[in-house]
């Protein structure tokens, strides 16, 4: 297994529920929303003092695959997986999961969404970290979320 885990961000959305600020090919992941670089590139930051380029992987589609490897150019090591057609969070998971199955077949991989806006950057890193070490020990799936405030259909 790697020193470090894999890192898989979900960066396939359409952007239906941001609309209007975000379009089927501008979707949120893509848009500065609270700081000036995408937030696709703010999720990659999070985790880079941690997780090595060449382990962090973008699960996209077919359609946002250039808009993404753009954004990506100053992260020459990031790979970049497309669906050849949006098929929603479980299928682009597969796909994903069966590279790194196939890469690294011991490996830890955290799943994180490109779009979150986290405020307490480093209290996540760290509770990331406790969840992967939790997983890796246990060799279970650990899943981390917030306490929710109100009933969410999206």
């Amino acid at each position: 297994m790697s020193a470090s885990p894999w890192l898989m961000v979900l960066a396939g959305g359409s952007g239906t529920r941001f609309w209007p600020r975000s379009r089927s090919a501008q979707p949120k992941q893509f848009l500065p929303i609270a700081g000036d670089e995408p937030l696709l590139v703010t999720t990659i930051r999070r985790f880079l003092g941690w997780v090595p380029e060449a382990q962090i992987v973008i699960l996209t589609t077919a359609f946002l695959e250039a808009e993404t490897k753009r954004l990506l150019q100053d992260f020459p090591g990031i790979q970049v997986l497309a669906e050849p057609e949006a098929r929603n969070t479980a299928p682009s998971l597969v796909m994903g999961m069966e590279w790194l199955r196939a890469k690294d077949p011991s490996a830890t991989a955290m799943i994180v969404p490109a779009d979150h806006w986290i405020t307490e950057v480093p209290d996540y890193v760290n509770v990331m970290k406790h969840a992967v070490a939790s997983a890796t020990r246990t060799g279970s799936l650990a899943t981390v979320g917030i306490q929710p405030t109100r009933p969410e259909t999206g």
